[in-house]
């Protein structure tokens, strides 16, 4: 089994970056990074020149995150991998994180594997779940091991989102070919969302972002190209947009200009094809 990690980059943190390579360059056979146009891109050269199996492609633009995806699952498959671990570049793994989210027996239509989320915002841990192994509908890519032999026959990622939903819509795509997304609870993934915040909402935990202005702009326009693309699912995009609005209004700050960035996201996802 011959497992690739692949890193998606943009102005990372230098200390986060080398943290992240130092916990996964051990466990995997090669690391890919892509560097989508950063400002840094000496010191992510210095960082990668200390590793023997890590690489970097620089691209002359920023694509958005879809298209850096496609590179990496380019690379696995050019380089005959098993799996492909994709990668934020400020999420951490574990000593033993590759053994042991493929510790258990994978039928042969497993696409994707996920970890269980812990958010650095969420300094508790009361978001992270109990049970063990499950199906589930969709998952985040950071941390998220693809089956590239299943996902030659699911396609590229929508490089039409340039980023947020990207992964969610990669997940429809091979819920509906009739193959599975597995969440390995037992596996734990440090992941930081935003600057974050939890909330209590209708009894549950919320996680609050509080993303700037442009990411409310993708979020809303992308969940429209959705509702769009994948009509069987109104009412879950529905439930989203909605959500989003109200965590605005009543948990975020500098309202008005993500409240008007969230009517342009919706004015230009109408347009999306």
């Amino acid at each position: 089994m011959k497992v690739i990690a692949g890193i998606v980059l943009y102005n990372p943190q230098k200390e986060r970056l080398m943290e992240n390579i130092n916990a996964i360059s051990s466990q995997v056979e090669s690391v890919f990074c892509i560097d989508n146009a950063s400002d840094n891109k000496y010191e992510i050269g210095q960082i990668i020149s200390r590793y023997s199996n890590v690489s970097v492609k620089y691209n002359s633009e920023n694509k958005g995150i879809a298209a850096a995806l496609n590179q990496l699952l380019k690379y696995a498959m050019d380089n005959n991998a098993t799996y492909l671990l994709t990668l934020d570049q400020d999420s951490v793994v574990s000593d033993k994180y590759v053994h042991d989210i493929l510790d258990f027996y994978i039928s042969d239509n497993v696409a994707l594997i996920g970890p269980n989320i812990l958010d650095r915002n969420d300094k508790s841990g009361v978001m992270l779940e109990n049970k063990n192994i499950r199906c589930v509908n969709d998952c985040i890519t950071s941390g998220t091991m693809m089956n590239v032999q299943i996902c030659k026959k699911i396609g590229w990622f929508d490089e039409k989102m340039f980023i947020d939903y990207v992964d969610f819509e990669y997940c429809y795509r091979v819920v509906d070919k009739g193959y599975k997304i597995i969440k390995n609870n037992n596996v734990v993934l440090s992941h930081q969302l935003g600057d974050g915040k939890i909330v209590r909402l209708l009894g549950k935990n919320i996680m609050v972002a509080n993303h700037s202005p442009i990411r409310h702009f993708y979020l809303i326009r992308n969940l429209v190209y959705l509702v769009k693309k994948y009509p069987m699912r109104t009412v879950i995009f529905m439930r989203r947009i909605f959500k989003e609005f109200i965590l605005i209004i009543f948990y975020e700050l500098n309202k008005r200009e993500k409240l008007k960035a969230c009517i342009k996201g919706m004015y230009k996802g109408l347009f999306m094809r």
